[in-house]
């Protein structure tokens, strides 16, 4: 009798969309738990026909996320691992409804390491894409195109400091630091 009243375990789709789900609270005990479930979908060899890449996005946006707040030394390590994984996410494939936030963690590593011009075109298709990020996005994109001193993408960088502008004066849960906002406008 007992064996027939025990939960069943959950199955592996059930596990993917509880990883998926985790990912969207972001805190430390959810990212680790998402990990977790990631890591048995890959031991259990589980593809999801419609987003087989999903453990490795799993994986790459839990190691990106945890690499924001580690210290420097540490940092650059765990950002080249979420680029590894999220790379092979994207090779395996990715649902479309995640890659705004794939392009964002990616381009986000490239630029963290040192890759301003591998992360201009992910940074640029998370911005196309909808990004919920876009204040930091902007951010990053003029550093960006400030560093490549291209004379095209600079007649580009105008147009988003507008947009921050308008940002900046409504509060929302992480606006851009305003004196940053200016001293990037007055270098554009």
């Amino acid at each position: 009798i007992w064996f027939l009243s025990a939960p069943s375990p959950p199955t592996e789709p059930q596990r993917q969309q509880d990883a998926l789900a985790l990912l969207e609270n972001g805190s430390p005990a959810d990212l680790r738990l998402a990990r977790q479930l990631a890591l048995e979908l890959q031991a259990a060899g589980y593809r999801d026909p419609e987003f087989p890449g999903a453990a490795e996005y799993v994986l790459g946006i839990v190691a990106f996320q945890e690499g924001l707040s580690l210290e420097e030394a540490k940092q650059a390590e765990r950002l080249k691992e979420a680029m590894q994984w999220l790379q092979a996410a994207d090779r395996l494939a990715l649902q479309a409804r995640y890659r705004s936030r794939w392009a964002y963690a990616l381009g986000s590593c490239l630029h963290a390491l040192g890759a301003p011009a591998k992360a201009r075109p992910y940074l640029e298709g998370a911005l196309q894409r909808g990004t919920t990020e876009t204040d930091e996005v902007t951010l990053k994109l003029i550093e960006i195109y400030l560093e490549l001193k291209s004379p095209e993408l600079l007649t580009q960088a105008p147009a988003f400091p507008d947009n921050l502008f308008k940002a900046t004066e409504t509060p929302s849960p992480s606006p851009p630091d305003q004196n940053l906002v200016w001293l990037r406008k007055a270098e554009v």
